[in-house]
């Protein structure tokens, strides 16, 4: 009796123990899952701050999206390799096939002084230019008959030169819009009148350019010519009173001055001479005269012969 008192304390510690460890873990646990609530609970009321600003934010580039795109009218986008559409040079022209007047791109009508016209369609034209914007090709209009259904012709409503024709790129898609803001038109517009200005600028310098390279070659060849006269051209045929043609002008005075200096050398000892013979005349002159001197006087009376 006694040892089954014993065992049934025993077995009453024992189990006492066993609820004891066991709540405690059981209070670990509800710790941390409590613990694990909070945390939840405050993720939960962060992600639902996000997402209540996002939805703001979203709200806000909408309107912002709607703004920017205020002012620049209806827009067909063909995307690149020609899926919807294609884009092709043609001249100065553009060739668009799967954009016509089924998409929209359809004349006007309107009426002046009691007579109606059409109004072709004007559309300006962008192309991707590879860091996630877009470059502005310019102002494009339909051509006369040039509208299809889904194909349409399109020129520029400015002078294009060919080297800004090489430049266009369409492989990467093409956006065509219906109109730009006021705003950007005006830059848009300034901007072409600058290109206009600097073409003329351009075109007036090269033909400066060209009257330039004229004028130059003109003095080269008077250059040459000159230079011909002073070294002349043995190929020539040889012309008595014109040396300098075939020897040079140089070679020409070098043999004229040394036939001057010969002719001076000759006058020069020729005035010797008769400075010599001068002397000797006189001498001779003076010698007769001493002779003449030295001869018997003549009788100053003549005889008169006996009658």
């Amino acid at each position: 009796m006694i040892n089954l008192r014993r065992l049934v304390a025993f077995l009453n510690i024992v189990g006492l123990g066993f609820v004891l460890a066991l709540g405690a873990k059981l209070g670990k646990r509800s710790n941390e899952i409590a613990v694990q609530l909070t945390a939840a609970k405050s993720a939960s009321e962060k992600a639902a701050e996000a997402a209540n600003k996002a939805q703001v934010e979203l709200a806000t580039a909408e309107s912002e999206l709607s703004r920017v795109k205020l002012g620049w009218g209806y827009e067909w986008v063909i995307p690149p390799g020609g899926q919807v559409g294609q884009v092709q040079k043609s001249g100065i022209n553009l060739a668009v096939t799967g954009v016509g007047t089924n998409n929209g791109l359809q004349e006007r009508r309107v009426t002046e002084n009691g007579q109606e016209r059409l109004i072709p369609p004007t559309v300006h034209v962008f192309v991707p230019d590879g860091q996630q914007g877009s470059r502005y090709i310019g102002e494009f209009r339909g051509t006369a008959g040039g509208l299809g259904p889904t194909s349409a012709t399109l020129e520029p409503t400015w002078p294009v030169t060919q080297q800004e024709v090489a430049s266009w790129d369409f492989s990467q898609g093409v956006r065509l819009r219906s109109q730009v803001p006021p705003g950007e038109r005006l830059a848009i517009e300034g901007l072409t009148q600058e290109i206009q200005r600097t073409l003329l600028l351009a075109r007036s310098t090269n033909s400066n350019i060209q009257n330039q390279k004229s004028l130059l070659d003109g003095a080269k060849s008077d250059l040459a010519a000159r230079k011909g006269e002073l070294t002349g051209d043995p190929s020539k045929p040889a012309i008595a009173d014109r040396p300098e043609l075939t020897v040079g002008l140089v070679q020409a005075l070098e043999d004229l001055e040394e036939e001057r200096n010969a002719t001076m050398l000759a006058v020069d000892e020729l005035r010797r001479q008769i400075y010599s013979a001068e002397n000797e005349r006189e001498r001779r002159v003076q010698e007769l005269a001493g002779a003449a001197t030295q001869l018997p006087k003549p009788e100053s009376q003549v005889s008169q012969s006996n009658q």
